[in-house]
């Protein structure tokens, strides 16, 4: 009595901190989620124009200048366009000369000098790099490239032509600049073709009553213009149409930053009003983050995540598909290598072989779960790395052959009934499957070699570096390999419990009516566990998608958009394992990677959760049937 009593109490005690860890997890979660949401939720709010005290975003302007023209640049905070007094442009004169910054730009001592003396009606003028003369603009839309001296006349023909403009605006880069006329606003960029450079026109904005103003561009690529109803609009020139400001007020005259988000609007009679921008205009976080984008010097618009501002375009560039591509990509590949291996092995240790046995192999293949993926991912890289860049052909050979020399060896023996019995047990089995094993991979390794000879010349290397196919020596199949490893227990051990939880009875009566076991398990056993099959594939593809060290040591950490398994990639938890830690606090780069550790955060949690969910409904339905 008084052992039933403290086993009852034992049990019960050891339920409540079951209970009690599960309510602690179960908070930890929710908390983890509540604070990512948080911290990412500024970026998830609507535009809207909220008042501003001068003295918030006036107090590092520079002393003794007045009126709207006076604010400088390095006083107005980061993502202005250029430093220096913002004076009124006038028509017919030079606002758009750039010189690059960085030694290519330069160019040598004998490079352009682009005058602006004596230039009728010239709007823009730009050193080109390298020496290759100077790029002029005029406001009838012409432009033509000068030589290394301006000469004493231009050119009769023109090298391109633009559309009229009256004024211009220099976007930061110094390689694209803002077209103003009466009714429009053009965007225009250099490109460099084989013709030579050449200016394009990206985007146009039509003004319909009339354009009044346009401000600098932020590095963000936001601008300001005002037409003659008094309207502001707001543009931002890379993610997404013109958006009308509320004010509140009519009237505007003139909108300026002083700040990355604040906003000096004057208005009718000389009354001015300092602004702040709070949130983003409708559809530009979802086309930044997830749509091609048209940057400065880029051919057609694509997907980018860089989100240090390069010295040529300086925008940081935060699309996050190459990233969502990578973690997809190496999760798939890894998927595809650990199904067959994990659910093939699931099958015969849980349905084929004794119990005894299974008890003796289960563990063995259990405990490859607790490897840690930093010791894996030293050992790919030091060893499996370069033996897939060097000798693929022949891996892929014999990854061909070995499936095909396992179901050889189980399948010949089994073509007469009874014969399974016979050689299934386990030492006449590894008779037969250890020298094929053998045979076939020398088989597929001479495959191999005779492919890349007959069909590569010699060297897949080589035939991928003629066609100028990237091949990194850390790419997304090493990546994928070793995920494969990973993942293996995970679908095995739960495929496994899937198919020896299966009700027995069913199996045994079809047995004995005469099927055959292979029979019995792909008619009777393999419908009933085919749902808790695909959740333990489900788990494994989340346990992938959720990898961060292996892609560190392994995916060569290159952020870029391709469909090129042999070359590098990088995912979203390596990515938040590198850049978190530099990215400022509160900023647009901390805020977007807290967004993808949310968008990570619940990927996984919905894979985990359906699998979960899918396993729990067939067990009862197992529990039902026996009961």
């Amino acid at each position: 009595m008084f052992a039933a009593n403290r086993r009852r109490t034992a049990d019960r005690l050891l339920s409540g901190v079951i209970q009690a860890t599960s309510a602690v997890v179960f908070l930890v979660l929710g908390g983890m989620f509540v604070q990512m949401v948080i911290v990412a939720w500024p970026l998830l709010q609507e535009l809207r124009v909220a008042e501003n005290a001068p003295g918030a975003s006036l107090h590092d302007l520079a002393a003794g200048e007045s009126g709207p023209g006076a604010y400088h640049g390095q006083a107005m905070g980061e993502g202005l366009a250029q430093a220096g007094p913002i004076k009124p442009v006038q028509q017919n004169i030079n606002v758009g000369i750039s010189d690059l910054t960085d030694e290519a730009a330069v160019g040598s001592p004998g490079a352009a000098s682009c005058s602006k003396s004596d230039l009728p009606q010239l709007t823009l003028s730009f050193k080109l790099p390298g020496g290759l003369g100077c790029l002029v603009a005029f406001s009838s839309g012409e432009y033509r490239i000068l030589g290394a001296e301006v000469p004493a006349e231009y050119p009769s023909n023109p090298v391109g032509l633009l559309p009229t403009h009256h004024d211009v605006r220099s976007v930061p880069g110094g390689r694209s600049w803002l077209l103003i006329s009466d009714t429009a606003v053009h965007w225009v960029h250099l490109r460099f073709i084989s013709e030579g450079p050449v200016l394009e026109e990206l985007k146009v904005m039509p003004v319909h009553a009339g354009t009044v103003d346009v401000s600098q561009v932020t590095e963000e690529r936001w601008v300001l213009i005002t037409d003659a109803d008094g309207a502001v609009w707001l543009w931002p020139l890379l993610t997404g149409s013109p958006n009308r400001l509320d004010l509140g007020v009519a009237g505007a005259t003139s909108a300026s930053w002083i700040g990355a988000r604040n906003l000096h609007v004057v208005l009718a009679g000389g009354h001015e009003r300092f602004l702040e921008l709070v949130g983003w205009p409708p559809g530009t976080l979802v086309t930044r983050l997830f749509k091609p984008i048209q940057y400065e010097g880029y051919p057609q618009p694509t997907h980018v995540w860089q989100p240090s501002a390069s010295s040529a375009d300086k925008v940081a560039k935060y699309n996050l598909v190459p990233l969502l591509s990578g973690t997809l990509e190496a999760a798939l590949i890894a998927v595809l290598i650990s199904l067959p291996l994990a659910i093939g092995s699931a099958i015969y240790v849980g349905f084929f072989l004794s119990s005894r046995r299974r008890e003796q192999i289960k563990p063995l293949i259990e405990v490859i779960a607790s490897f840690p993926t930093v010791v894996l991912g030293g050992l790919a890289a030091v060893w499996l790395a370069p033996l897939v860049v060097n000798d693929l052909p022949q891996i892929v050979g014999a990854g061909m052959l070995l499936p095909i020399a396992a179901l050889a060896a189980v399948a010949v023996p089994n073509t007469t009934r009874g014969a399974g019995d016979r050689w299934g047990r386990p030492f006449l089995l590894c008779l037969v499957l250890v020298p094929a094993v053998m045979a076939c991979t020398w088989l597929g390794v001479q495959l191999g070699n005779l492919v890349e000879h007959v069909w590569f010349s010699g060297s897949l290397t080589d035939w991928f570096a003629q066609r100028n196919i990237p091949v990194s020596q850390f790419n997304a199949v090493i990546v994928g390999m070793v995920l494969g490893i990973a993942v293996l227990p995970v679908i095995f051990s739960l495929t496994e419990d899937a198919i020896n939880e299966c009700p027995r009875a069913a199996a045994l009566g079809s047995q004995a009516l005469g099927a055959s076991k292979w029979q019995s398990f792909r008619d009777v056993v393999l419908p009933v566990a085919l749902p808790a099959i695909i959740s333990a594939v489900m788990l494994g593809l989340g346990r992938a998608v959720g990898e961060t060290m292996v892609f560190l040591m392994l995916s060569g950490n290159a952020p870029d958009l391709n469909l090129n398994p042999m070359d590098a990639v990088r995912n979203l938890g390596a990515t938040l394992a590198i850049e978190l830690p530099e990215a400022a606090v509160g900023g647009l780069h901390f805020r977007i990677l807290f967004l993808a550790a949310l968008i990570l955060f619940a990927a996984t949690f919905l894979l985990n959760t359906v699998a979960q969910v899918i396993r729990q409904r067939q067990r009862s339905k197992h529990t039902n049937q026996i009961g």
